[in-house]
């Protein structure tokens, strides 16, 4: 029983002999080669670690960028968890704009980029790189993904320190005749503050599409403002002002304006195209059975120097002198256009006459003012034997026995068959027994 004993304990001393070799060799500080597993952690290990985070305006993290709502990037380097300092980072993103795209690490192993939105909404992602010190390995690289959104701009006015969504401001919203409103628009992000992003802002209203009105097609707003004016040019009655932020046509805000009718007191003949016209059925292109007459609507004084403004909008009447033969007339009225301008067509009928046609306006007393066309010839046009007559200036020419080459003047008269001139160009052909 001794025996055996004695040898499990030698046994055992060996085992633990072996046992305590093991760990001798592990704890002691002078190892090398291969060994670093073994070794303790002395801050020597090469591995970068990126750790990446995007935060607002405010610090706090977010996930979204906007036009109006930059974010920051920041990513920390560490080397078993001690932040490296003087390293470059590189970021590089799919989506939106970062600056700079190079940025060193301070003190505390973090390096920062601004995230602004580009001209593309949707998600990305921004790739983050370390150049590793040991030559000839990869970079260590860390992503982190993001969101470009609109930016919920709103446009309209502030007003006593309200915003009133939606609305242009007008400092004047009942205009005189010509008269100029200052409209202002202001340009809000989602929280309601003003804009810091430059924008553009379209600008429409019927007056001003249509020459009546002068108004700024584009305004930039600075600081989420813009300001512009309104001018009635020729513009009476309603008109309504939008304005729509440029790349986002949900943002608008609309204000209407209400321009006061001019006092129409001068109406003036101005032409009448062509001025003699066939009878119905005898018509050509060249002898039209139509006459196109003009005339204008002014306010104010008529002269050269001060020749009046024309008038838009304005309700004229017309009629003819006869109607003889069917005469009538197209339109019986109208209404003046941008240059104070109105037409009425005349058509012929099937007798022969001299017709003018009268315009009539009514001024907002009540009172009537009206006008003449200059005379329109109605005829065929067609000179006839009856009324053609010849003559010359001398009928017994002087010396033309003895002389060659002395002349006399021969006329020829023409009008159709109810002696009316015939029209300017009529060809005429001549012959003669002598000369």
């Amino acid at each position: 029983m001794i025996t055996r004993f004695a040898n499990l304990s030698g046994r055992m001393a060996i085992t633990l002999a072996f046992l305590f070799g093991i760990a001798a060799c592990g704890g002691g500080g002078g190892g090398g080669g291969n060994d670093v597993g073994f070794l303790p952690d002395d801050g020597s290990s090469t591995t970068y670690k990126i750790e990446l985070a995007i935060t607002d305006a405010n610090g706090e993290p977010t996930s979204s960028v906007t036009a109006t709502k930059p974010a920051t990037l920041t990513a920390k380097v560490t080397r078993k968890n001690n932040p490296v300092a003087g390293v470059v980072a590189t970021a590089t993103g799919d989506i939106g704009e970062i600056t700079p795209a190079t940025s060193l690490t301070d003190g505390n192993g973090e390096a920062t980029f601004q995230i602004t939105a580009g001209d593309t909404l949707g998600a990305g992602t921004i790739e983050v790189s370390v150049d590793s010190p040991d030559e000839g390995e990869p970079p260590f690289t860390q992503t982190i993904s993001f969101q470009v959104g609109s930016a919920g701009l709103r446009l309209g006015h502030f007003e006593d320190g309200v915003f009133i969504d939606g609305v242009i401001g007008v400092d004047s919203p009942n205009l005189s005749t010509a008269g100029t409103a200052l409209l202002r628009i202001d340009l809000v992000d989602e929280d309601g503050d003003l804009s810091s992003a430059t924008e553009t802002i379209n600008l429409t209203s019927g007056c001003a599409a249509n020459g009546l009105a002068d108004l700024a097609e584009t305004v930039q707003a600075v600081n989420g403002t813009a300001t512009t004016t309104y001018t009635a040019t020729g513009c009476s009655g309603s008109d309504q002002i939008t304005a729509t932020l440029a790349g986002n046509a949900a943002a608008t805000a609309q204000v209407t304006i209400s321009v006061a009718s001019p006092d129409a007191d001068v109406i003036e003949f101005v032409s009448a195209a062509p001025t003699t016209i066939a009878l119905k059925g005898t018509g050509s292109s060249d002898r039209p059975e139509k006459s196109t007459v003009i005339f204008r609507v002014i306010s104010g004084e008529n002269s050269e120097e001060n020749p009046g403004t024309p008038l838009s909008g304005i309700p004229v009447n017309f009629s003819l002198s006869t109607q003889v033969g069917g005469l009538t007339l197209q339109n019986s009225s109208g209404t003046t256009d941008a240059n104070g301008q109105v037409k009425a067509v005349v058509q012929s009928g099937s007798a022969s006459t001299t017709v003018r046609v009268t315009a009539r306006i009514e001024t907002e007393s009540g009172q009537t003012i009206s006008t003449t066309s200059d005379p329109i010839v109605v005829s065929t046009g067609l000179p006839d034997q009856n009324s053609m007559s010849l003559s010359s200036q001398f009928l017994n020419v002087p010396s033309a026995r003895e002389i060659d080459g002395v002349t006399s003047v021969i006329t020829v008269r023409m009008a159709d068959r109810f002696n009316n001139p015939v029209p300017d160009g009529t060809t005429v052909f001549f012959t003669t027994e002598y000369g």
